[in-house]
């Protein structure tokens, strides 16, 4: 399971779980289709403390997190 706050983005809006962390879940409750004919449908997202080690505890689908200091 991914750390908290994980939510899913598609070219319209923004899709996240009051039950759960996990992308997958939140993708099949939001009844969406990760995959299209024209490639992906959707963008995974990890929002991360400042200073999580993500070598030490990596997401388990290979989400690349976004150190949000290097932005403020």
């Amino acid at each position: 399971m991914c750390q908290p706050a994980s939510f899913v983005l598609t070219k319209d809006a923004v899709f996240w779980s009051r039950f759960t962390d996990s992308h997958e879940e939140i993708i099949k409750e939001s009844g969406l289709h990760a995959d299209g004919a024209k490639g992906p449908n959707i963008l995974r997202v990890e929002v991360v403390p400042p200073g999580y080690d993500t070598t030490r505890t990596p997401c388990l689908n290979k989400v690349s997190c976004l150190n949000m200091n290097a932005y403020t």
